[in-house]
């Protein structure tokens, strides 16, 4: 349980997201997440690497706090070919500590990509 006092008219969601405790969104950050996972589908089902690119940046402004269905696009994106975002991508799922991308970020770090290949 949270020990510190929201802000008045703050709906507070709750979700389990790693062993720590428990990571809070606001009502504002709620729909942010909704669009963001919105740009990501349509990014990622029309292989549109600008636009996933775009979508992948503004996770990182929701601050760890994703929630499952953004970290199941990004997990699932991982092992996709068209875009060069692995690195962030891998970044966003650190901070979300979602356990069900450890299986997505263990074959990442086992993946080559042709474009890290001057790394």
């Amino acid at each position: 349980m949270c020990s510190r006092r929201e802000p008045q008219g703050t709906l507070i969601i709750r979700t389990l997201s790693d062993i720590r405790g428990w990571h809070s969104i606001n009502e504002k950050n709620m729909f942010a997440s909704e669009r963001i996972e919105a740009d990501l589908t349509k990014a990622i089902a029309a292989e549109n690497a600008d636009d996933f690119e775009e979508a992948v940046r503004s996770v990182f402004s929701l601050g760890g706090a994703i929630g499952s269905e953004i970290s199941e696009l990004l997990a699932d994106a991982l092992s996709m070919a068209w875009h060069t975002r692995q690195e962030d991508i891998v970044n966003a799922l650190q901070d979300a500590k979602d356990p069900n991308t450890v299986d997505a970020l263990y074959a990442a770090a086992l993946a080559t990509h042709k474009y890290l290949e001057f790394d």
